[in-house]
C-alpha cells in the first residue's frame, strides 16, 4: 500500500502602504513628507523608523482588497496584537482611533497608485491609522506616534473566508 500526502502551506498577507498627495496608496515613504522605513520579507513586513505627526499627517492602510466596498467593510473583520519591542511599552490604538472621525467613511478606502506591483490600481486599501490626527479638527483620537508605542503589531484580516496577516514593526527613536 502506498500512502502519499500533500502539505499545502498558505501564506496569505496584505501589504501595509501609505497614502500620497493624489490620495492613492503606495509604498511607505512614497510621498516625500518625511516618513522613513523599509519593507522586509517580500513586503510582508514593514519597519517604520520615522513618522510625521503633523499636517499632512501620516495615514497607513492595509492594502489588497478587490474593491472599495470590501476594503471599507474589512475594518469589521480585522484585529491586531501587540508585542512590546524596541523600547516600547504601550499598545497604539490602531483601527479604533479611526472610528468616528472624518476618515471613517468609504471614500477613505483608496485604490493603489500603480507605481509598483505591490500596489496595483485595481486593488484597494482600508485606513488603520492617521498618526497625529488629534492635532487637526477631524474628530480623530489617533495620538502622535512616539517611542512608547514601539513594538511589533500583527494585523489579522478575515477576507472572503481566509485570514490575511500584515506585520508592522514600529521602531521610533523619539
Amino acid at each position: 500500500m502506498k500512502v502519499s500526502a500533500k502539505i499545502q502551506v498558505s501564506d496569505l498577507f496584505f501589504t501595509i502602504g501609505e497614502s500620497n498627495y493624489n490620495y492613492t496608496v503606495g509604498e511607505f515613504g512614497n510621498n516625500g513628507y518625511g516618513g522613513q522605513g523599509y519593507y522586509k520579507n517580500h513586503y510582508r513586513e514593514i519597519h517604520i523608523t520615522r513618522v510625521y505627526n503633523q499636517m499632512p499627517t501620516m495615514e497607513l492602510y492595509i492594502f489588497g482588497f478587490n474593491n472599495q466596498n470590501d476594503a471599507w467593510n474589512a475594518k469589521n473583520n480585522m484585529s491586531f496584537t501587540y508585542q512590546s519591542a524596541y523600547g516600547g511599552n504601550s499598545k497604539y490604538p490602531f483601527i479604533f482611533c479611526i472610528k468616528g472621525m472624518e476618515h471613517d467613511s468609504i471614500v477613505w478606502s483608496p485604490k493603489g497608485d500603480g507605481k509598483s506591483e505591490q500596489f496595483p490600481p485595481n486593488k484597494w486599501g482600508t485606513i488603520i491609522v492617521d498618526f497625529g490626527g488629534t492635532n487637526i479638527n477631524w474628530g480623530s483620537v489617533c495620538p502622535p506616534a512616539t517611542k512608547k508605542y514601539n513594538g511589533i503589531y500583527t494585523f489579522k484580516t478575515t477576507y472572503k473566508g481566509k485570514t490575511y496577516t500584515s506585520i508592522l514593526h514600529l521602531k521610533l527613536n523619539e
